[in-house]
């Protein structure tokens, strides 16, 4: 099976001329042909729909490595888009009926069997329940499952052929990349994770009245369906509908750069997937966000570590830029911090003279990648989801006004939150909290030491006899 779907990999991306492209030796290139004159990141991007859903996530994850595929490529990646043809309303109807265990008619007092969209793990119908709440119900495409843990398992032996072949891409961590992709895959395949998932960020953001997250109704969700309040609202790139409705877009900017900044600063888990098909505003004003299979979470160490690391380039410390990628471990100490830190320069001073509304965090955090090349820095796998969400963001922001820069709408609150961790009350509770954790340790450890003893213990004591 596996040796199959190789074989059809391999068709698809000769048929997009992507083989031709790969191979470098003119005597293997006239083997193959380049049959279209479209650019790279074009064709990459309709191979990878052809080749189909699991393909079209790795393109969207890939799209966060200017570094792995070349900018023009990564660039063309992000507007990778997860569309396709819906399946059978019928079909639909029996998956619901077969997962809440009962009829169509108990269940609901209306249900659409036309989605009103449609994608390449799951569609949603829009219903009404008994209660006469209106409701959006998503529902697993047939076989899904399966198909995933097929690719899945192709690109693990991909990911083990690179590192054996190509040992100089041990660094991209291949096979910690899929391993990632995989389980982002488990989540959206299970949509009872999905609404837990959008349960907690409902949560997190029960005090901001600027952002709306749909409620989880549970009585009618199930690892194959997943049933949430209904929103009506216009996607947050369609400017001129917003306009049309007396909406601000500098207002809903400044609202998105908050957003941005407290899942990922503030709470460490934020939206795994913004891009503006999820991103809705509603009549009254409100940021409403959709579709909660993909999620990230960052540690505070990594909080930390991007927010210093922003701020360095900002004000043009290069010297803690370089100091702040040693002293983690993300580079090897043996490399020249000097020479790191003439880099960072490189990168961070044609920033420095541009005007505020041009700078763009998310072309900083890629470019701060591509020093990956000469000082074999580590892929950081848990960036990756927030730096592809950077740029979505970033690109929502240029829609709605190309004249501000949301990072800097959303600057006073960044620099509230990081005096706020560097505040003695805040460190004084880091080092009990690391005191805690070590004590903890320390525990358990003894524990795993007295039990190692006693089972000696008992096992001389077996071997001597009574």
């Amino acid at each position: 099976m596996l040796l199959w779907e190789g074989l059809r990999f391999f068709k698809v991306l000769n048929s997009h001329g992507l083989v031709y492209e790969a191979l470098r030796e003119k005597k293997y290139r006239l083997l193959f042909k380049n049959k279209t004159q479209e650019p790279l990141g074009f064709r990459l991007c309709e191979a990878l729909k052809d080749l189909g859903p699991t393909f079209v996530k790795l393109g969207q994850m890939l799209a966060t490595r200017p570094d792995v595929v070349s900018k023009d490529v990564a660039q063309a990646l992000t507007q990778l888009q997860d569309r396709m043809p819906p399946f059978s309303g019928d079909i639909a109807v029996a998956i619901v009926e077969k997962e809440l265990g009962d009829s169509l008619e108990i269940l609901f007092a209306e249900f659409d069997r036309v989605p009103v969209a449609s994608a390449s793990i799951a569609q949603v119908h829009k219903a009404r329940l008994m209660s006469g709440d209106i409701v959006a119900v998503k529902v697993l495409r047939p076989n899904i499952e399966a198909d995933f843990a097929r690719d899945v398992a192709l690109f693990f032996k991909m990911a083990r052929f690179v590192e054996k072949a190509v040992p100089r891409l041990h660094r991209f961590k291949p096979r910690e990349v899929v391993t990632f992709l995989q389980d982002c895959l488990a989540m959206e395949t299970d949509l009872r994770l999905e609404g837990s998932a959008a349960s907690k960020f409902r949560k997190n953001f029960d005090d901001n009245p600027d952002l709306l997250v749909p409620k989880v109704h549970w009585s009618h969700t199930a690892r194959r369906v997943l049933t949430l309040s209904w929103i009506d609202g216009v996607r947050i790139d369609n400017k001129r509908a917003l306009l049309e409705k007396g909406l601000d877009p500098e207002v809903l900017l400044e609202k998105a750069s908050i957003v941005f900044f407290t899942q990922v600063f503030e709470h460490g888990y934020f939206h795994g997937d913004l891009h503006p098909g999820n991103v809705f505003v509603t009549d009254a004003g409100q940021i409403a966000v959709m579709d909660f299979g993909i999620m990230g979470s960052l540690s505070e160490a990594r909080r930390k570590y991007l927010a210093d690391l922003f701020h360095a380039f900002i004000v043009g410390d290069y010297d803690k830029v370089a100091d702040l990628h040693f002293d983690t471990g993300i580079v090897d100490t043996t490399k020249s911090r000097a020479l790191f830190a003439a880099m960072a320069r490189s990168v961070g001073e044609p920033m420095l003279e541009r005007p505020m509304r041009e700078v763009s965090l998310a072309r900083l955090l890629g470019q701060v990648f591509e020093l990956t090349e000469h000082f074999q820095l580590q892929n950081q796998v848990d960036l990756l989801l927030v730096h592809k969400n950077m740029m979505l963001s970033e690109g929502i922001g240029k829609v709605l006004n190309p004249d501000v820069n949301m990072w800097q709408l959303a600057r006073p609150h960044i620099v509230a939150w990081m005096k706020r961790k560097n505040s003695p009350r805040q460190k004084i509770k880091d080092l009990i909290g690391t005191l805690e954790t070590t004590l903890h340790q320390v525990q358990s450890s003894i524990r795993v030491r007295d039990e190692i003893l006693e089972a000696r213990l008992r096992a001389r004591k077996s071997r001597s006899g009574p």
